[in-house]
């Protein structure tokens, strides 16, 4: 989201409302004796024939068997027993668990890493249905807070849209006024090619207005009614995450992945954010995920927080931390004294967390 002023500020601090070459019998009788042979083998020999099986983890920490000792590996019941049964299930089992452990799978639990690069593995980046956005754990069983614009965009959206639309609707009626000036059929004038060539323009022009507007109105039934949202992590991991809470106050939804162990970022407290203590803003800036960029605090306007670090679209519903890996804030939008955010500087917002927190009480404190 964009601005180019101060009223933008104190309007957006709260939310307006809004795959053989063997014939197949060959293969098959070939198959058929070889099968025979193992029962015969199996016959013989008896029991007594069955090598050792192994089990081993690794480095993902998920469980493999094989007939051969490997490092760490340690002896696993022969398959087909009842043990073997019980140590297949435990072992998807643990695999299922390890895989929605993302505070070990990302390594969040690493201390040897920077505050930074802690918050960056619980920030992730959010699919809504038009352009791109981001948002962060900020619990740790993966309730994810990001913008509501980002999740139900504002009306001026689709408002810009419709304009787009009645101008294309305006060409349209000027160039219907020229075909009906010339006159019908094309053959009673000087250079009929050219009159049904406007004919075909005007067909195609129309046909093409009328699918954009059923685009248009179809896009915002569906962004009204989206209860899911596709996130990315830190290992580029595609997950779905569903809506839980839009504030009808603040630029603020609540997001939650369920069944999942995630990494979080704290919140900022004891004390205030001082004269330009070094900020960092982590997201998705122009879809490019996990991005970071430093500035400074820049003060307090229209109940937001300002910055001079980096803020681009894709920013919108990302954390705005402390060195200390403290989140102060969710980015809300950029204001600058061009028109374009990708070129033109200016100055990052973002609604305090102590908004969040205020919002929704499922985020417990």
């Amino acid at each position: 989201m964009i601005g180019t002023g101060s009223a933008l500020l104190a309007r957006l601090g709260r939310r307006r409302s809004g795959p053989s070459a063997i014939p197949g019998p060959v293969r098959r009788r070939s198959f058929v004796t070889g099968f025979r042979a193992v029962i015969i083998l199996c016959a013989c020999l008896g029991g007594e024939a069955m090598a050792e099986v192994y089990r081993f983890q690794d480095e993902n920490g998920r469980w493999h068997f094989s007939d051969r000792p490997r490092p760490g590996a340690i002896a696993a019941p022969a398959f087909g027993s009842a043990e073997a049964g019980a140590a297949q299930a435990e072992s998807s089992s643990a695999d299922t668990e390890d895989r929605r452990d993302l505070v070990a799978r990302l390594g969040a639990d690493d201390e040897s890493a920077s505050p930074i690069q802690r918050c960056r593995l619980a920030v992730v980046k959010i699919d809504p249905q038009i352009g791109n956005g981001s948002g962060f754990f900020i619990s740790d069983d993966g309730l994810i807070l990001t913008n509501h614009h980002v999740v139900r965009p504002p009306d001026d959206v689709f408002e810009r849209g419709q304009i787009k639309l009645k101008e294309a609707r305006n060409r349209l009626d000027r160039m219907k006024r020229q075909i009906d000036r010339q006159g019908k059929p094309c053959r009673q004038y000087s250079n009929p090619a050219d009159c049904e060539r406007s004919h075909r323009s005007y067909r195609k022009a129309s046909a093409a207005h009328r699918r954009a507007q059923l685009d248009l109105d179809l896009l915002k039934r569906r962004m009204g009614i989206a209860r899911s949202f596709t996130i990315h992590l830190k290992d580029k991991t595609k997950l779905k995450a569903s809506l839980v809470a839009v504030s009808s106050t603040h630029d603020i939804a609540l997001l939650k992945l369920n069944g999942y162990r995630t990494p979080h970022i704290r919140p900022l407290t004891g004390r205030r954010l001082g004269d330009a203590e070094t900020l960092y803003v982590i997201g998705s800036p122009l879809g490019i995920a996990d991005q970071v960029s430093k500035g400074s605090y820049t003060g307090i306007h229209g109940g937001l927080l300002g910055t001079d670090a980096k803020v681009f679209p894709g920013n919108s519903g990302g954390p705005m931390v402390t060195e200390d890996g403290q989140v102060v804030g969710v980015v809300t939008i950029k204001v600058t004294a061009g028109k374009d955010p990708r070129e033109d500087p200016g100055l990052g917002f973002a609604i305090p967390i102590t908004a969040a927190f205020d919002e929704f009480p499922q985020i417990g404190r």
